[in-house]
């Protein structure tokens, strides 16, 4: 029955049409249900989906100003602000996001990017290395590393 949930909740991602639905099924549930965060953070990501990213933001805003420490939108908004150029916002949404939940680690794979792409090298080198020790799956270690070198090598010469 879990898997069936997390299929019907997420599917928008890849189907247009389920897109579409999913966007009316959290507009109902958020008229039905306004104080739930979850709600406004799942409209965002169908918002995000169909590359809507204002409508995104502004249904995470609505999350956030619901339960201010509801990370997942804050995660989600540090992702827009990355995507359209503003560095200082994102790192400002990650680091948020990580002193609510250390151990999440695609919010500290991103604040290294962002750290790197603003040529904060000693906080990217910082990043890179807290990213490598807590990541246990092994599955972007080879990426990490490389960023880290990276980082290393741009500090030394600066």
């Amino acid at each position: 029955m879990g898997a069936l949930r997390i299929w019907k909740d997420l599917r928008y991602l890849e189907e247009p049409s389920a897109t579409d639905e999913a966007i009316r099924t959290y507009k109902n549930r958020i008229a039905n249900d306004p104080k739930n965060p979850a709600h406004y953070y799942k409209l965002g990501r169908a918002y995000q989906a169909k590359g809507r990213k204002l409508s995104a933001y502004n249904s995470y805003q609505s999350a956030i100003e619901i339960r201010p420490d509801f990370y997942p939108a804050r995660h989600e908004i540090a992702g827009i602000y990355a995507s359209i150029g503003k560095i200082g916002l994102a790192i400002r949404e990650y680091v948020r996001v990580l002193k609510a939940k250390p151990a999440l680690l695609e919010a500290r794979y991103n604040l290294g990017l962002c750290y790197e792409r603003s040529r904060q090298y000693a906080k990217a080198t910082h990043t890179w290395e807290a990213y490598i020790d807590g990541e246990s799956e092994k599955t972007w270690i080879a990426d990490a590393k490389h960023h880290l070198e990276e980082c290393r090598s741009r500090q030394a010469g600066a």
